[in-house]
């Protein structure tokens, strides 16, 4: 039974993999929200594989056709220690509206975060992250994605949360806040979709930020996210996807199985639609308006259906402890026994905090030798 249920999960994250794809930026598996990063990180040994899949489609009544676009996104991390974690990203285009379908594996992008860094009695918690962009395709500039020129472009945001528990703040509602700087280095990219060359004369840049609202249920979990960015030195007049934008995300977060995760949910952009490609310039170079009357820089909507097959640990049973050996690491256990002995030397306890003490009081006794025997295995 355990065997077949392995085997399932794989052939469903397969499937999920195969599913038509656009997306922004996704830079964790193992991260509790979408877009927005949380301080917070996996223990040591954590590895995760997450393919997400989004899908939105823009009429051309015109021409009589939609546009649709067709991408493949698999994320893959690993915690080599407690406080940080290395992730790998690949994207593979199936559909970007295009004659020319060849070299549609489009970047790689490696990711290195640091965090679980807390403060103010552990409610609080920092982390940062950066990323490194590797382009493969010869063929950018492209309609309702992301605007890159083919440079190698170079992230870096500063991540803080804060979490209503400060003993179990994974099993608490969260709030998350990411400031960043990007840079997509393409200065003298061509961007021309024909062959008269068009180069990029300075490097474009931005300004990246985001919010994220995480609220956990007995039987899913609520993730509510806006996020953006506004252009520090805009990309050319050409250019597809040179506005700012802002988007806004509701998802549920289901696991079915104990190592599965299933994201479903959407994005709307609440701002950046306004055209700003000029292209009576770009005709020059086959960079035209879609569609062709009232045409719309970017789509106004994206459903998505992501899913995340936790791999190591691999734990078949759900454990419903909060102190399972599958969620604790030795930097968590040692946080929560820091605060359980604050908790017995503080004499000014809240109604709500000694009624909150008394509903766990037979788990933590139940637990406490486990987690004593985590700290002696690590």
């Amino acid at each position: 039974m355990s065997k077949n249920l392995h085997i399932l999960a794989l052939v469903l994250f397969i499937i999920c993999g195969s599913f038509p794809s656009k997306a922004q930026h996704i830079f964790n598996a193992s991260n509790e929200l979408l877009h927005v990063q949380e301080a917070m990180t996996p223990k040591s040994g954590n590895l995760t594989l997450y393919s997400h899949m989004d899908v939105n489609t823009v009429s051309s009544p015109l021409d009589d056709y939609n546009v649709w676009i067709v991408r493949n996104t698999i994320h893959i991390d690993y915690s080599i220690f407690d406080n940080l974690v290395l992730g790998l990203n690949t994207s593979i285009y199936q559909d970007i509206h295009r004659k020319d379908p060849s070299n549609n594996f489009d970047h790689l992008i490696f990711t290195v975060k640091t965090g679980s860094f807390g403060f103010g009695n552990d409610h609080f918690f920092v982390g940062a992250l950066g990323s490194y962009m590797l382009p493969f395709s010869d063929y950018n500039n492209n309609y309702g994605l992301p605007y890159t020129a083919g440079g190698n472009e170079i992230g870096f945001d500063f991540i803080f949360s804060f979490y209503t528990d400060n003993l179990f703040p994974k099993e608490s509602t969260s709030i998350s806040l990411n400031i960043g700087y990007y840079n997509y280095f393409d200065k003298d990219e061509d961007i021309s979709h024909n062959s008269r060359e068009f180069l990029v004369n300075n490097n474009s840049s931005a300004f990246k930020y985001s919010f994220g609202l995480l609220v956990p249920t007995p039987s899913l979990d609520i993730v509510i996210e806006m996020w953006g960015h506004s252009f520090i030195q805009q990309p050319p007049t050409i250019a597809y996807s040179r506005e700012d934008q802002l988007f806004l995300t509701f998802a549920t977060k289901l696991n079915p199985i104990s190592f599965i995760n299933l994201n479903i949910g959407g994005d709307l952009l609440l701002s950046g639609n306004d055209e700003e490609t000029d292209f009576n310039a770009a005709k020059a170079y086959s960079i035209s308006p879609i569609p062709k009357v009232n045409s719309v820089n970017f789509p106004e909507w994206r459903f998505f259906l992501g899913l995340e097959f936790n791999i190591l640990p691999f734990n078949l049973v759900a454990d419903a402890s909060i102190f399972s050996e599958r969620k604790l690491s030795k930097f968590e256990a040692n946080r929560i026994l820091k605060k359980l002995n604050e908790h017995k030397a503080n004499k000014e306890w809240s109604n709500k905090e000694i009624d909150k003490l008394n509903k766990n009081q037979l788990e933590l006794e139940k637990n406490v030798q486990l987690l004593r025997s985590i700290l002696r295995q690590e």
